[in-house]
């Protein structure tokens, strides 16, 4: 099964996005339904770099600027492929992190770490994975030796989530707990019906790190703010600790084109990455573990909580993005 599936919209000139404002992003700097009709962020996520692990990506895209000046290439598990797309999926996916029309935070920087040439789950390597994991953990390091005081701060995602049986998952989740360690705040997505069916989020990964400090597990919403049946809920444990826009998200495509993407919980996640951003921008000294906290209090304080499919509330809450008119604060909100 694919995980980006993009229905082209428009044919768009090579300078401009012509289309409206996506919908998920309205959603994002106001407390409550219905949409205003504008997205005013308080920052751009410019001084944060955002490793997307994924399919890699179109530089050439309108979406990421001229010539995507705001990326590195940092693994590729092919040679000489250099993180080119050839799927669609990692150019939808950084589309809503950063990009400059439909991004959460529109000048953020993109790690390009390429793991794979297909959304498909099954298809995952866990060796491909490995090696791009640890390779922006290097990448990171890197970054601090040149600039200890100034470096952009990090942040890792994935689109992916795998069942608890996958090969070599100690070796991964042993490597999330490292790029936290490192200074990387790590957000995931809590997983997807259609792949997993009526599986317990607890038995998914990264879904079931949801407790870790630095981990940050998102689930999906719809227009009406009510978690999508395709995102899972779990048993006992509820592993979304925030939710966020993952149905009808518009974003980039392959050959320069824009488009609808599949519903897939891994855009829940990317929005939040996309926020991440903005906040490490903004409030730089915040570290890894306290993003994942400021923006979950964030949400429970200044958002909404997440409907259930029977109109009861969630446990966790919508992401909530401050307006650029919001008062610049980055004390740790304090919850209800």
């Amino acid at each position: 099964m694919r995980l980006f599936i993009l229905s082209v919209l428009m044919a768009v000139a090579a300078s401009q996005y012509t289309g409206p404002l996506p919908w998920n992003l309205d959603r994002l700097d106001q407390q409550n339904l219905p949409l205003d009709g504008s997205y005013e962020p308080f920052g751009n996520g410019g001084l944060s770099i955002v490793y997307v692990m994924a399919t890699g990506i179109e530089r050439t895209h309108e979406n990421f600027g001229p010539s995507f000046t705001r990326n590195y290439f940092v693994y590729d598990f092919e040679d000489g492929n250099n993180g080119a797309d050839t799927d669609g999926g990692g150019t939808a996916f950084a589309g809503v992190i950063s990009g400059q029309y439909t991004g959460v935070a529109s000048r953020a920087n993109i790690g390009i770490v390429r793991v794979s040439n297909t959304s498909n789950v099954a298809d995952l390597n866990a060796e491909n994975i490995i090696q791009g994991m640890t390779s922006i953990i290097s990448h990171y390091k890197n970054l601090k030796a040149v600039n200890p005081v100034g470096h952009l701060r990090g942040i890792a995602v994935g689109p992916m989530s795998v069942p608890d049986t996958a090969d070599r998952l100690a070796e991964i989740e042993e490597l999330m707990r490292d790029m936290v360690r490192e200074g990387i705040t790590v957000i995931g997505p809590v997983g997807d019906s259609e792949d997993f069916g009526s599986a317990d989020c607890a038995t998914l990964s990264p879904g079931r790190m949801h407790y870790e400090p630095g981990v940050l597990i998102a689930g999906g919403t719809t227009r009406t703010d009510h978690r999508h049946p395709n995102s899972v809920v779990g048993g006992i444990v509820h592993c979304a600790k925030i939710y966020a826009p993952d149905h009808e998200v518009i974003s980039s495509g392959l050959n320069n084109a824009y488009g609808v993407a599949q519903t897939e919980t891994a855009f829940a996640a990317a929005h939040v990455a996309g926020a991440a951003a903005i906040l490490r921008t903004e409030c730089p000294d915040l570290n890894e573990r306290d993003v994942k906290d400021f923006l979950i209090s964030g949400s429970e304080v200044y958002g909404t909580p997440a409907l259930n499919l029977d109109d009861t509330p969630l446990p966790s809450n919508i992401l909530r993005v401050p307006h650029i008119s919001d008062p610049a604060d980055c004390n740790l909100p304090a919850r209800r």
